[in-house]
């Protein structure tokens, strides 16, 4: 996914110095600029394969659309929650085996305590996923 990301990032930036856009802060020009965002968040969710629909479709779904980043560290997320499940192996046989594998009775907190940012040093993400990097999502709330 970041290949790909970054593929499309830079033929974005090439693309961008064809042509002039506006620094206007009038709202015909804000209209604009909103407008490329959205199509550049629909282009890399298009060119994503089919292994991503079911996120895809989350992120359609959202009532207020993400931004190009949020989209992306949505789309780095679900790639990483794959990744854990494709490597799971579930003996139907044996239910303790089963609770083993996804850590029931052993004090599992799962693969999040060991990532630390590197921005904000917070543990439990990386820095591709940092809410203060990329931004906030619309439906965050703050821990009190």
């Amino acid at each position: 996914i970041s290949v790909y990301f970054t593929k499309l990032k830079e033929l974005w930036h090439e693309y961008d110095g064809l042509f002039a856009f506006s620094n206007c802060e009038c709202p015909k020009s804000k209209d604009n600029m909103e407008q490329l965002h959205q199509q550049r968040v629909m282009q890399f969710l298009s060119g994503l394969n089919e292994s991503y629909d079911q996120a895809r479709r989350q992120i359609l779904m959202k009532t207020t659309a993400p931004k190009l980043n949020q989209a992306y560290a949505m789309i780095v997320q679900d790639e990483s929650q794959q990744n854990v499940g494709a490597n799971v192996v579930i003996d139907r046989g044996d239910p303790t085996l089963a609770m083993r594998a996804i850590g029931i009775g052993q004090g599992f907190r799962g693969k999040k305590q060991f990532l630390q940012c590197e921005h904000g040093r917070m543990k439990g993400h990386t820095k591709e996923n940092c809410y203060k990097i990329i931004g906030y999502p619309s439906d965050f709330v703050p821990k009190k």
